[in-house]
């Protein structure tokens, strides 16, 4: 490992290669440095800073769309683009649903074979070498997960992980065995570590860019992604903005310059960090994704399903046929809602009162059909009866309280071997996860009670 002052050593020269290379425009110099450590950072996490103020309405920071790092612009590239090529024949079918695939790998083309030939071949080398997303945790860490709904993700992950390698393995490196330089190992470049590597940089440095796609590039070959508005790409130099829920900051493309765009809209004192909002994202969302938390992140949530029971259930098939066909498209099998402290879920409420209803809660001239869609047209404040209002808060809180019993009952057990940044983030899960639960639970039964007086 190199000294201190060797991380710093890296970035000399990078906002003028931006510049130069990318045609990027900065209203200031940027500074790369480490943040002071304060209770949502780390000591290795490193930030952006301002040399200059900053007035509000300013734009920051922009870049044209062919300087993003997406498969519209690799693909301009001669062995990018037979890659691309081989990988969509291998496939056999839409790339839609594997586009962070290909990405991972024609990532990997760049950094390794290409190299410094690589048109971002400067911001690559500052990518950074190691994740603590849920693809690299122990079977030890995820087990201390469980009794969170992080502990069947991370398995989720994982095995997804492993089937994506597997398919890469048998259709994919075969084929570019026989188009690469014989130099070139495929089996190490293309290796299981360094795909895990290249799909967590996707998923942590890659943002969703709404544009016209097929105005604002021309491929040499479609598939569904380009049909879409929006673009999967990393952005030089905007990628290195860490994440606060608070901040002002709105990132778009802006048509009118053809240029990817970071505008503030508050003032931002010289040394200041410049901080975006990855979105509305939990802390679970936040640890499986990216590998850190939010201690005080205002979009936290955890997540609750409501099943049915084809023998146990009245009016099943009606029911199950609404609830796909309303507005919350609800599949009870796959649904999860997100909940939140300090609010009760008006579709959770909504769905439970359809799900409750009993043959007598129906009127003599009103079907099971016409009052589900009734409670589903009028909201949270149709209630049906006095009766059937109680059975569906008595549902919720015995559900929420399953879920706080799951979780206490796994505890993280003292043989477990966790690093300790991990632990103390899945130790603060839990808590977090078990404070919800129990504020949920406490307005329902405040809910109840204002329903049976």
């Amino acid at each position: 490992m190199g000294g201190p002052n060797d991380g710093e050593a890296k970035f000399c020269g990078y906002n003028e290669w931006a510049k130069r290379s990318l045609e990027a425009y900065m209203c200031t110099d940027f500074v790369y440095d480490h943040p002071t450590l304060s209770e949502t950072s780390t000591p290795s996490e490193r930030g952006v800073f301002i040399a200059e103020d900053i007035a509000p309405h300013t734009v920051v920071f922009q870049i044209p769309l062919t300087s993003l790092y997406s498969l519209a612009t690799i693909s301009k590239e001669d062995r990018a683009y037979e890659i691309i090529t081989v990988f969509v024949t291998s496939l056999n079918a839409s790339i839609e649903k594997h586009e962070e695939m290909l990405l991972a790998i024609l990532l990997l083309f760049e950094m390794y074979v290409l190299q410094n030939e690589s048109k971002w071949a400067k911001h690559l080398q500052l990518l950074p070498k190691e994740h603590r997303n849920l693809l690299y945790y122990t079977s030890d860490e995820v087990k201390a997960l469980d009794g969170t709904n992080l502990y069947y993700v991370a398995h989720e992950m994982q095995e997804r992980l492993h089937e994506d390698y597997e398919f890469i393995e048998k259709h994919v490196l075969p084929e570019l065995k026989i188009i690469l330089p014989s130099s070139v190992c495929s089996s190490t470049v293309f290796s299981f570590a360094n795909y895990k590597w290249a799909l967590s940089i996707i998923w942590s440095r890659f943002v969703s860019i709404e544009i016209d796609y097929e105005t604002a590039f021309t491929l040499p070959f479609t598939f569904d992604p380009c049909k879409k508005n929006c673009v999967k790409a990393m952005v030089p130099v905007f990628d290195m903005l860490n994440h606060d829920p608070r901040a002002e900051m709105i990132h778009k493309y802006d048509a009118d310059s053809g240029m990817f765009q970071l505008t503030t809209h508050q003032h931002l004192s010289a040394g200041t960090q410049l901080y975006i909002n990855y979105g509305p994202l939990s802390n679970h969302a936040l640890l499986a994704l990216y590998g850190f938390l939010h201690y005080r992140n205002p979009y936290d949530t955890v997540e609750a399903q409501l099943h049915m029971e084809f023998d146990n259930t009245s009016f099943y098939k009606e029911k199950d046929e609404i609830l796909k066909n309303c507005q919350y498209r609800f599949d009870h099998t796959q649904t999860s809602f997100a909940l939140r402290k300090g609010e009760i879920s008006d579709a959770l409420l909504m769905i439970t009162r359809v799900q409750e209803l009993e043959p007598e809660d129906l009127d003599s001239d009103a079907s099971v059909c016409d009052i589900a869609e009734k409670v589903l047209e009028e909201g949270s404040c149709c209630v049906v009866s006095k009766e059937h209002e109680k059975r569906v808060v008595l549902r919720l809180i015995y559900l929420l309280e399953s879920h706080l019993q799951i979780l206490q009952q796994h505890e993280i057990g003292s043989k477990l071997q966790l690093r300790d940044d991990i632990r103390k983030m899945i130790m603060f899960v839990r808590a977090s996860d078990a404070i919800i639960y129990k504020d949920i639970m406490d307005r329902l039964a405040l809910y109840l009670g204002k329903v049976l007086t």
